[in-house]
């Protein structure tokens, strides 16, 4: 399949992602399963995000909060195994504008050509700075340089210029939001500012009062310890992503029991959602199709049942 190398502009993909999904959170985004989706592979691929490095400031509150966002983004792109290439910022009348960054992008697609070290490149930028490093890698080394667009954007230069064209659609950008979803019921004491206060998004109340949630992944830890906390007894909690489902019990005496779904427990989640809930056990047995009915939930639960574990 050869050597793969995706390039991310980050403040190229940062304002388009949220013009075509601007309910998508990217700093708890899964940038490699979108170069998954956009390559078609899991393998044989390096991926890179070069941005402009915001630098702390003292007493100047928009820089410190601005760090630490981009402190989150990097942290992110390491869990993910994403090299980060770093440009800078300069800042004229409380302005930051980013430098550098496309001429670390034309760096990366020559070295790479002339190292051999990818055999198709994959550009997620709209720069048009940077189509002389792309004719030079196609016209003298012979390499396959792709452009990723947007459904919504799309360069005509770079279309050109580059050896196809990858469209990055709305469905694709909602695939890789890095959130669980939880549906609360039973949770009286939990407030909705107390949600609020540890990132948790509330994205809909039902009329019984049940509250939709998103939970960024870096926040997962914090909201199940409310729950652990705070749920009310004889209830239970479940929070889905498309890769893992965990259960929260707690019984009447007060005690937990968390399970992570698998194959190895999940005939016991299905006897303590039937108990709690008097739920038939032939409803509760298929554990998916259970969840999977409740709407919010649906098409995660398709999702996850697509890589379910064996």
């Amino acid at each position: 399949m050869g050597k793969k190398l995706v390039i991310f502009d980050g403040s190229n993909f940062y304002h388009k992602s949220k013009r075509l999904a601007p309910e998508v959170h990217l700093t708890y985004f899964n940038y490699r399963k979108l170069a998954e989706i956009i390559t078609g592979s899991k393998s044989g691929m390096n991926i890179e995000y070069c941005v402009g490095e915001i630098k702390r400031e003292r007493n100047n509150a928009k820089s410190r909060a601005m760090y630490n966002g981009q402190m989150a983004l990097f942290s992110t792109l390491g869990a993910q195994n994403i090299t980060i290439n770093k440009g800078f910022m300069m800042k004229h009348d409380d302005i930051y504008s980013e430098k550098g960054v496309d001429v670390k992008i034309a760096t990366d697609i020559l070295r790479g050509a002339f190292l051999d070290e990818y055999d198709e490149c994959y550009i997620i930028s709209s720069d048009t700075d940077i189509i002389p490093a792309i004719r030079c890698a196609v016209d003298i080394k012979k390499k396959t340089i792709i452009y990723v667009g947007f459904e919504n954007f799309i360069s005509k230069a770079l279309n050109v210029h580059c050896s196809k064209t990858v469209i990055i659609k709305r469905e694709q950008l909602a695939a890789c939001a890095s959130v669980y979803l939880s549906f609360l019921m039973g949770a009286q004491a939990i407030t909705d500012d107390e949600l609020k206060n540890i990132g948790v998004e509330i994205v809909g109340t039902t009329p019984s009062g049940a509250r939709k949630l998103k939970i960024p992944v870096p926040k997962l830890a914090a909201y199940e310890q409310m729950i652990v906390d705070k749920l009310d007894k004889g209830f239970w909690n479940d929070i889905i992503s498309d890769d893992k489902i965990i259960f929260i019990f707690k019984f009447k005496d007060g005690s937990i029991k968390k399970f992570i779904l698998s194959p190895n427990n999940q005939d016991e989640i299905a006897r303590l959602c039937h108990k709690f809930n008097n739920d038939p056990i032939e409803k509760t047995s298929d554990i998916l199709k259970y969840l999977s009915a409740n709407s919010f939930y649906t098409e995660t639960v398709k999702t996850y049942g697509q890589s379910r574990p064996s």
